[in-house]
C-alpha cells in the first residue's frame, strides 16, 4: 500500500513547537511513589489505549503505584540542526503523575503520563502537539534544592461542573516535607539508582519478597541475581524486577495519545494516534533516597486526579521519595497506532 506523502511543516513566526529531538542538561527530579489502586490505574489506561484502538495497543498497569515526578529543567532546546542553532532553550518547571505500564502486544515495560503540568506554553504546545501527552499550563512552585521545600501547582481549574461556576486558578497539588529531612543513601550510577528505588519501592510496599542483593557493580551480576530470584517474587514485584534490564540502559519508551477535536464535528477526533517516543538519559549526575513527605490534592470536578490513578483519599504518605539529576533527550517518535489507518503497524 502505497503512503500518501506528508505535506511540508509551514514555518511561521511564533513558532512554539521545533524539531525533534529535544535535549536537557542539569535536569533534576524529585520522585515521590504514591499507592494506587490497580484497577483504577487499569481502566484510566484502557481509556487512553485499549478502547480507542480496540485492544491493538494494550497498556495495562505494571505496579499498584503512581510516580509523582517533580523536576526543575535549567533549559531543554532541540538537538539538531537547524533548529538547533536558533537558540539556548528555555526553562522548564514540571509536576507529572506517571504511571508503569506492560505494553502487552509488544510485550515491554512504557510509560504513561495521565496528568502532566508545565509553566511554559511552549512546553505545553510541543508535548500536545508531538507527543500526546496531555500538558496543562500552570504555576509550578519548588522551593528547595537537593531536598525539595516546598512543591506546588496552581491550574486553570474548575471545583464542580455547573454554568454559573467560572474556571479559576486552584491549588491542583500542594507536596511538603513531614518532620525533618535526614540524608538517604547515594548513588553514583544509574544503575545503582534504579536498583534502589526498586528496592526501596518492595520494601516500602511490603510485597512479601526480599529483593536479591547488588553484586559487585556489574550489570550482568545484578540481572543475574534478579533473574534468579524472580521465581520468589510474585504480583507487582515480579513484574517490577523484570522491568529492570529495560530501564537500567537509560531508556524509557513513553506513549500517549494524541488527538484534536474536529472543528465541525467537536466531539469526533479529526486526528487520533497512539504515539510513542523515547526518553534517553545521557549522563547521570547523582541521586539519593529523601526523607517523609506529604502529597495534597485538590478537589476539583476537572481535574479528577484521584479518582483517575487511584490514589488514596486525605493527604498521601509516598511509599519513597527521592532524588535525582540528569541530561536527557527525547527522541523522535513512531505512530503505534493511528485511526486514519488502523490496521497498519
Amino acid at each position: 500500500m502505497t503512503e500518501t506523502p506528508m505535506p511540508a511543516y509551514v514555518e511561521r513566526g511564533g513558532e512554539l513547537v521545533y524539531r525533534v529531538p529535544y535535549a536537557a542538561r542539569d535536569a533534576m527530579q524529585y520522585v515521590f511513589v504514591l499507592p494506587a489502586d490497580a484497577a483504577c490505574l487499569g481502566a484510566t489506561l484502557a481509556r487512553d489505549f485499549s478502547t480507542p484502538t480496540s485492544g491493538l495497543v494494550d497498556v495495562r498497569p505494571a505496579v499498584s503505584a503512581v510516580i509523582l515526578g517533580v523536576s526543575r529543567i535549567p533549559a531543554i532546546k532541540s538537538a539538531a540542526p537547524p533548529d538547533s542553532e536558533l537558540g539556548g532553550g528555555i526553562s522548564e518547571l514540571e509536576v507529572a503523575f506517571m504511571v508503569v505500564g506492560v505494553d502487552v502486544r509488544r510485550n515491554r515495560p512504557v510509560v504513561c503520563v495521565p496528568y502532566l503540568f508545565v509553566d511554559s506554553g511552549m512546553a505545553v504546545a510541543a508535548g500536545r502537539e508531538l507527543f500526546g501527552l496531555p500538558k496543562q499550563h500552570g504555576v509550578v512552585t519548588i522551593e528547595g534544592d537537593q531536598a525539595p521545600t516546598r512543591v506546588s501547582v496552581d491550574a486553570l481549574s474548575i471545583e464542580r461542573f455547573d454554568p454559573i461556576v467560572p474556571f479559576q486558578s486552584h491549588r491542583v497539588v500542594e507536596i511538603a516535607p513531614v518532620g525533618g529531612n535526614p540524608a538517604g543513601p547515594r548513588w553514583a550510577t544509574l544503575v545503582d539508582a534504579i536498583w534502589g528505588l526498586a528496592r526501596a519501592f518492595v520494601s516500602a510496599a511490603r510485597l512479601g519478597s526480599e529483593p536479591p542483593r547488588p553484586g559487585a557493580g556489574a550489570l550482568a551480576g545484578l540481572l543475574s541475581e534478579a533473574g534468579r530470584a524472580l521465581d520468589r517474587l510474585a504480583g507487582d514485584a515480579r513484574v517490577l524486577w523484570a522491568s529492570i534490564e529495560d530501564f537500567a540502559t537509560g531508556r524509557f519508551p513513553v506513549i500517549g495519545l494524541k488527538q484534536f477535536r474536529d472543528v465541525e464535528r467537536s466531539d469526533r477526533a479529526c486526528y487520533q494516534a497512539i504515539a510513542e517516543a523515547t526518553m534517553h538519559i545521557t549522563r547521570f549526575g547523582g541521586g539519593g533516597l529523601l526523607g517523609d513527605y506529604t502529597v495534597s490534592l485538590g478537589d476539583l470536578a476537572s481535574e479528577p486526579i484521584r479518582r483517575d490513578l487511584g490514589l488514596p483519599n486525605g493527604p498521601i504518605r509516598p511509599l519513597l521519595s527521592a532524588w535525582l539529576r540528569y541530561d536527557f533527550t527525547l527522541e523522535a517518535g513512531r505512530e503505534l497506532w493511528n485511526a486514519a489507518r488502523p490496521g497498519a503497524p
